[in-house]
């Protein structure tokens, strides 16, 4: 039977974003070696108005035991963009270049928890003159 060679190192727990990271301080020096120009891209992903957000699920607090059965993945509480968007508190300010023009942006960001993403993502709610635009991110 084969086995990984330990220089390798799989046997360490990364999550998704450290071993891209890793797979990118491996490759960049061969790369650059051969006369290449890397370059490293985070994807940001649009969110429908109607997504079907839920709040966190509860942490336990330090000395409790949780229930029996699965922990939960998602909250019980539904999130209402629209709603998020109408409060007041919570946003921000940031200047910024867009499409080569400074500017200055409105935003707010909050954690949730969304199916299709798997778990928890960061949403970010844009203001523009014109309404609004939602943002999310996983990892």
């Amino acid at each position: 039977m084969e086995t990984i060679p330990r220089c390798r190192q799989w046997h360490r727990f990364a999550i998704k974003l450290q071993l891209a990271a890793r797979l990118v301080e491996w490759i960049v020096p061969a790369l650059k070696k051969a006369g290449k120009t890397v370059w490293v891209v985070v994807v940001v992903g649009r969110l429908r108005k109607d997504a079907a957000l839920r709040d966190l699920p509860p942490r336990l607090r330090k000395g409790q035991r949780r229930c029996r059965g699965r922990p939960r993945k998602y909250g019980k509480n539904k999130i209402c963009l629209a709603k998020r968007a109408r409060q007041p508190r919570g946003w921000q300010t940031v200047d910024c270049t867009v499409y080569g023009q400074t500017g200055t942006k409105i935003y707010k960001t909050f954690l949730a928890t969304y199916d299709p993403a798997s778990g928890v993502i960061c949403v970010v709610l844009v203001k523009e003159d014109h309404g609004r635009y939602t943002f999310y991110c996983t990892d």
